[in-house]
């Protein structure tokens, strides 16, 4: 996908990290579809199962499902559970401070992790420092270009 600027709009390691996000996720439904022609159901019906289950466990960042943030409730469905099926209006407030919390110290771990990794380095930089600027590289080619003249 180009846009009219002519840049793609991920590059370089975000759009690998991306890929390998919904490559895993497909190779865990298709495994899920899998399974349910094996059993000899519907992998449509399997479908349907498999997202209510996915939708409604707790993410590892915010602690809380998915499908709990924009409803304001648990989703019921056939996992087990400890916690009340309708919470207080108190608790939904108190799971949305909860899952932003955890958030954020999640990307405070992540970022110290990928800088650890990227050997990143604090730099204080004050107004008046002279800092070098990377530009981009011209493509110095000349363009075809095929007029129309009428």
């Amino acid at each position: 996908m180009v846009f009219a600027t002519g840049k793609s709009p991920l590059t370089g390691r975000k759009l690998d990290q991306a890929n390998a996000e919904a490559e895993r996720f497909m190779r865990t439904l298709e495994k899920a579809a899998r399974a349910a022609h094996i059993e000899g159901r519907r992998w449509q019906d399997e479908l349907d199962t498999f997202l209510l289950n996915y939708r409604s466990t707790p993410h590892c960042t915010t602690g809380i499902s998915p499908a709990e943030l924009p409803f304001n409730r648990k989703i019921r469905n056939k996992l087990p559970s400890v916690d009340r099926l309708d919470p207080m209006p108190s608790d939904i407030e108190d799971s949305h401070e909860k899952a932003i919390n955890n958030d954020s110290k999640r990307n405070e771990k992540m970022k110290k992790y990928a800088d650890k990794r990227n050997h990143a380095k604090n730099i204080n930089l004050q107004i008046g420092d002279y800092v070098l600027v990377r530009q981009q590289k011209k493509n110095n080619l000349p363009h075809l270009v095929k007029r129309h003249t009428e």
